[in-house]
């Protein structure tokens, strides 16, 4: 006959965690609302903790919401002067707006590629980029505003661009919201004469995401050039300017973020 216990079974606790789940810091600095510390203290965690010759996909990330973030202000000028013109021009428009849609559809399934990729690879990430994301205006930060600014973006006029609703209303979605790119209506109205195609250039290789593959990397580099290029592609090292845009699009933080008081010493 069997005999009844009440005593439960020894469970192995370490059993019942994930890999990377939320730290006792995590939690503590969750309770004292201190937003800035506890995305740094995640930050400098993931660095510690990430395998640096593993592609983490952000560079990627950050491409594809440019490229949505350029689209939709295509299409905000596009909609702007169709009908203004004649007959030809108004059907080439259309088409062109057409073409938008069209690559928007494909460009809201890389965001959801890219970004189910980066917060796969890290619940430390996956947590800092949700918080900071959850908040409908993030793109709004000090450092991303200040940058706007100095790229002669709207932010530093009183059109509005960067908040109003006409680019989130575009076929990018909410997902076209944020900062000026080089295809602006109200920018390149406001400078009031076009970039060359080499200013083009240089202000895309200044200032945008690009991911170069091995496989796109030249046949006349050498073995050095090339493992040093993948190596920047692959541990997301930035330049100065980037890393800093970096930290505020994906962490919500920036490098004079003020110090929480409930954690001064």
């Amino acid at each position: 006959m069997a005999i009844s216990s009440d005593k439960q079974p020894s469970i192995d606790h370490q059993l019942l965690r994930l890999p990377e789940d939320k730290t006792l810091e995590e939690a503590t600095l969750e309770k004292e609302e201190c937003f800035a510390t506890l995305q740094r203290y995640r930050y400098n965690l993931y660095q510690l903790n990430r395998n640096r010759g593993v592609y983490d996909g952000i560079v990627s990330f950050l491409e594809v919401e440019q490229l949505l973030r350029s689209n939709a202000q295509k299409e905000v000028e596009l909609k702007q002067i169709l009908g203004k013109q004649s007959f030809i021009w108004n059907m080439l428009n259309t088409m062109a707006l057409e073409r938008l849609k069209k690559r928007n559809w494909s460009l809201h399934r890389d965001w959801w590629y890219w970004s189910g990729y980066i917060v796969g690879r890290s619940g430390l990430l996956k947590r800092a980029f949700e918080l900071w994301r959850s908040h409908p205006m993030w793109y709004m930060h000090p450092a991303l505003v200040e940058d706007c600014i100095g790229r002669g973006g709207c932010c530093g006029r009183t059109c509005g661009c960067c908040v109003g609703p006409q680019r989130a209303n575009s076929s990018a979605g909410q997902l076209g919201v944020g900062h000026c790119t080089l295809d602006c209506g109200c920018c390149s109205s406001n400078r009031e004469f076009k970039l060359s195609s080499t200013q083009q250039e240089e202000y895309r290789d200044s200032f945008g995401f690009y991911f170069e593959s091995s496989s796109e990397l030249g046949d006349d580099e050498d073995d050095d050039e090339k493992e040093e290029k993948e190596d920047i592609n692959n541990t997301g090292m930035f330049s100065p300017y980037k890393y800093c845009y970096y930290l505020a699009s994906i962490w919500g933080i920036s490098m004079d973020d003020p110090k929480c008081p409930a954690c001064s010493p």
